[in-house]
């Protein structure tokens, strides 16, 4: 990839603006940056780490071609996705998350248990209803 042309949509794009910040992001020296950019050369892995830390795509990064932004998944799905696949080789797996969650987040069974509780009324109204 040409460094002159990714570092304009870098500029553009982004908060970088100086070689030790795109270095720092990267995780190498900036003499490294420097050096790439001498050489018109930007590392694809480089573009890589850009797009993951400001949710752009790498190949539009890269080639200035497609989407801009990445696709972004809801934080939950990401999730449910990480459950699934893990359930696949740990049976587990679903068990020990809840129980984690639960134990992190108490907020959240003092809001399950209000909520079964209004459901629970809910039905004993509406069948004290059809009698």
């Amino acid at each position: 990839m040409r460094f002159d042309e990714v570092w304009l949509r870098i500029l553009a794009n982004t908060s970088i603006k100086k070689n030790k910040e795109l270095a720092n992001i990267v995780g190498i020296a900036e003499s490294v940056v420097s050096k790439r950019a001498k050489e018109n050369n930007f590392p694809v892995e480089w573009g890589f780490f850009v797009a993951q830390e400001f949710g752009l795509s790498t190949d539009w990064l890269l080639t200035g071609e497609g989407e801009k932004e990445a696709e972004k998944k809801d934080f939950l799905s990401e999730v449910q996705e990480w459950i699934d696949e893990s359930c696949r080789t740990n049976a587990d797996m679903k068990i020990w998350f809840k129980v984690q969650f639960e134990n992190k987040f108490p907020e959240f069974v003092e809001w399950k248990k209000r909520k079964d509780e209004r459901l629970e009324q809910h039905n004993i109204t509406r069948n004290s209803k059809i009698a």
